[in-house]
């Protein structure tokens, strides 16, 4: 080591303004070096802390991946590959977690030791002992003043051998740094051979290639999802609009549906001639028009499409366009409603015309072909003299259930019958004992109501017919 300025311990006894001078640049610098080790010491201690943290934090990673397996995860089967790679994982971690434990030891001993010894028998100790002879009490026992004052004289006297900083300095800002830097290399041999094995390189590998191959079949579902949702805003561009504009292609109405469903305006009389329009969900169910407001948690009937005479037509009302009509004859009712476009309005028309076309709904069936009413046509072919009366074209309405379909039968031709004369066999009227009997459309299905038409009536009356051919 390269010689110093040293403080002469001779020329301190006669107190010349030279030593004193000296002696300040001494305490000067002694001051500075005690700055700055306290400042290498917020440093080190920084170290400490972040690998204590670290090692705490790796453990508590490494709990958090073994409870994996005991979460109920809905989607998750039992026998699930993640769990065990988690667990797995959990293992190598708590390893890691043992060294970083070591290297906190190594720093705790090679490295802060050093710098609190340094700061606090060195600097400190002159200071701690003036401050307990100072608060020496009058009344205290001679002995304890007598070690209280050889104590600060023992500190005093240090202060000649201040020279020794200047190699104190030299040992002990570097013991820290060296002691940080082997606990380092220490370190990292330790963590080769933990995670360097054959069976964790393996382990690693494998791991490494599955998850390559999700991200593989990640990337290719997302591109096909792309796609798809580009197929469906390009399908369903038409949806967006309202009323399509003159360069979108002309989708015709579908006129062949015999289900549909959507928000329409519903026009709604208040008082005798203000009306009211309000949107309400409707739909069609077992051939009936049910609607649903957005405060409701079920349809409710609108229009029975069974009915007789029942018709749905475009109409032109003043303030409103798209508009059309349901018109049933039996019950008198007209509903009107008011679609968003030319399509959707013609979609609605043709949808109900097809279910009253082809009435009589059947639960869980196609609707079969309403028959045509053929009574009148029978009447003028055959010629009966009986073709006046009312009550033939009532016995021909009377739908057979049980139909087996016979080789050459034509379906235009009529079935003929002949009403026999009151002389013959007069018709009899016999009151029901039972009570008539309610019907529930939403409940029965149309072949119950069309198989036993007499059972809502309070009377039954019955016919003599001949079969004519």
């Amino acid at each position: 080591m390269p010689d110093m300025e040293r403080l002469h311990l001779e020329d301190a006894l006669e107190d010349s303004p030279q030593t004193r001078h000296l002696l300040m640049v001494f305490e000067k610098d002694a001051m500075q070096l005690k700055k700055f080790t306290a400042g290498m010491h917020n440093c080190c201690q920084r170290i400490m802390s972040a690998q204590n943290e670290l090692c705490a934090a790796t453990q508590s990673l490494a709990q958090q991946l073994r409870a994996y397996e005991i979460q109920k995860f809905p989607l998750e089967s039992e026998d699930s590959i993640l769990t065990s790679t988690l667990k797995q994982f959990s293992s190598y971690l708590d390893d890691i977690s043992s060294i970083h434990q070591v290297l906190s030891q190594q720093f705790s001993e090679t490295m802060m030791y050093p710098l609190n010894k340094f700061l606090q028998a060195d600097l400190e100790e002159h200071e701690q002992a003036l401050v307990r002879y100072m608060k020496m009490p009058r009344k205290k026992e001679e002995k304890t003043r007598i070690e209280a004052n050889d104590e600060l004289y023992n500190m005093r006297k240090k202060f000649h051998q201040a020279s020794d900083c200047l190699y104190k300095r030299k040992c002990q800002l570097l013991e820290p740094v060296l002691g940080y830097l082997h606990a380092q290399r220490a370190f990292f041999p330790m963590g080769q051979d933990a995670v360097c094995k054959p069976e964790v390189e393996d382990f690693l590998s494998n791991i490494g290639a599955s998850v390559q191959g999700v991200h593989a079949e990640l990337a290719q579902e997302t591109q096909k999802t792309v796609e798809l949702i580009d197929t469906i805003e390009k399908q369903s561009a038409h949806l967006y609009h309202a009323e399509p504009p003159i360069d979108m292609p002309f989708i015709p109405p579908n006129t062949g549906l015999v289900q549909k469903a959507g928000y329409l305006m519903y026009r709604s009389r208040q008082a005798l001639l203000a009306s009211k329009w309000e949107r309400l969900y409707f739909f069609t169910q077992g051939g009936n028009l049910m609607s649903q407001s957005k405060d409701e948690v079920a349809g409710k009937l609108v229009l029975d499409l069974n009915e007789e005479g029942v018709i749905a037509e475009a109409v032109e009302v003043e303030d409103r366009r798209f508009t059309f009509q349901i018109t049933s004859q039996q019950s008198k009712k007209t509903v009107v409603l008011q679609a968003e476009n030319f399509r959707e309005r013609d979609e609605w028309i043709a949808t109900l015309n097809n279910i009253v076309r082809d009435g009589g709904y059947v639960k869980g069936k196609a609707p079969p072909g309403k028959k045509k009413d053929s009574v009148s046509q029978a009447s003028n072919e055959s010629g009966s003299p009986h073709q006046q009366s009312p009550s033939l074209e009532s016995a021909s309405l009377v739908p057979s259930t049980t139909a087996t379909p016979v080789e050459g039968l034509s379906l235009d031709t009529p079935i003929q019958f002949d009403l026999v004369s009151s002389t013959e066999g007069g018709p009899s009227l016999t009151p029901l004992t039972t009570p008539p009997k309610r019907i529930n459309p939403f409940d029965q299905s149309g072949a119950d109501l069309l198989d036993t038409p007499y059972d809502n009536a309070a009377f039954a009356q019955n016919f003599t017919v001949r079969f004519l051919g």
